[in-house]
């Protein structure tokens, strides 16, 4: 009927299937006695029940622990390298469960034999069965959505070997997360302006603004990103809509919307060079490329400047304002690309 008809499609959509089978270990194509079994987590230890399909996960950071009802009596179960994702089989039943809970239980569908065995190698899921069969599946948290508000409002940065890093802050902390795994640094400071973030051109460190209680001004703190750790912080004396690594990563250039006009920071000194007269009407958006530094205001209007902070030429309309964060330039095709409010304009 109707129902069952749903509840049939409700669990099929709902479970992961095999994505390789083979008849034996020695015709896998990964050594599954070297891959990852890990069972010991930093932070959850996981115990197994031997006469009641029962595991428990006790939570070290909380002090708490949790019960996991099964199928059947469990027989195995590994942990993730990173330690986030359990995998727990129950007789002919895989579970892998997502133990920060963002994401439900994930099914792995396989109804014939008992698994005795489980691995984990890169993006897969290897389960061996009492006769021998191993069979193969896509993890399905590897490509965990991230929900946070702020990750919209920081840098995105290719790396060398195909990943994405992306630095962002969230609740007084800077999180560094490289293909969607986070590393989370507290900042020592309140105030930080969530939609202000700037990251060297090596990748080494990262500066975010913030305006202490007592301060008129914008204040900016450098972070070490390999360690998280605060270097050096400067009063800027500015009220600071935006701001950008130079290209030698000695300096940031800010966009002083109280002064209208834009400024250096030396890092090593923090002496601070301003652009001569008020050249920009509100500025907002800045990117620095190849000795030339670009200033859109919240006009449209588009603002060049070269290395000494002089401006070159007039003034030029690019049709709309250009929020935080979508001002690039082309290396390839010699050209600015920028996004209207909204990002739903691509020029």
């Amino acid at each position: 009927d109707y129902y069952n008809q749903n509840r049939v499609l409700a669990d099929l959509v709902s479970r992961s299937y095999p994505t390789a089978f083979y008849e034996s270990v020695s015709d896998c194509p990964v050594d599954l006695s070297s891959a990852g079994k890990d069972q010991q987590g930093g932070r959850y230890t996981i115990s197994l029940s031997e006469d009641t399909a029962q595991a428990f996960i006790f939570d070290h950071e909380r002090d708490t622990t949790r019960q996991l009802l099964l199928a059947a009596v469990p027989e195995t179960y590994c942990l993730s390298d990173n330690g986030q994702e359990l995998v727990i089989a129950a007789e002919n039943e895989v579970y892998v469960y997502d133990l920060l809970g963002e994401a439900p239980p994930r099914p792995m569908a396989y109804n014939f034999e008992t698994i005795c065995g489980l691995a984990l190698h890169e993006d897969k899921i290897y389960a061996t069965t009492e006769r021998g069969h191993v069979i193969v599946w896509d993890h399905p948290f590897l490509k965990r959505m991230l929900h946070r508000q702020n990750l919209a409002s920081g840098e995105l940065i290719p790396l060398d070997n195909g990943q994405a890093m992306a630095v962002y802050t969230d609740d007084g902390c800077l999180i560094r997360n490289v293909d969607n795994r986070e590393e989370v640094y507290p900042l020592p400071f309140e105030g930080i302006d969530p939609d202000n973030l700037a990251v060297s051109a090596d990748h080494a460190l990262a500066a975010v603004s913030y305006r202490p209680a007592e301060s008129g001004s914008d204040w900016i703190g450098l972070v070490d990103l390999a360690s998280g750790t605060l270097t050096q912080t400067y009063d800027t004396g500015y009220r600071i809509a935006g701001y950008t690594f130079s290209e030698d990563d000695s300096a940031l250039i800010l966009t002083c919307c109280d002064r209208n006009r834009i400024a250096r920071l030396d890092l090593e000194t923090g002496g601070i060079q301003e652009s001569p007269g008020a050249t920009v009407s509100e500025p907002f958006s800045i990117v620095a490329d190849r000795g030339r530094i670009l200033v859109c205001d919240t006009s449209g209007m588009l603002t060049i400047f070269n290395d000494a902070l002089e401006q070159e030429g007039d003034s030029r309309p690019i049709g709309y304002p250009a929020p935080q964060k979508q001002l690039a330039v082309s290396q390839n095709w010699e050209c600015l690309l920028t996004a209207g409010r909204g990002g739903n304009t691509i020029g």
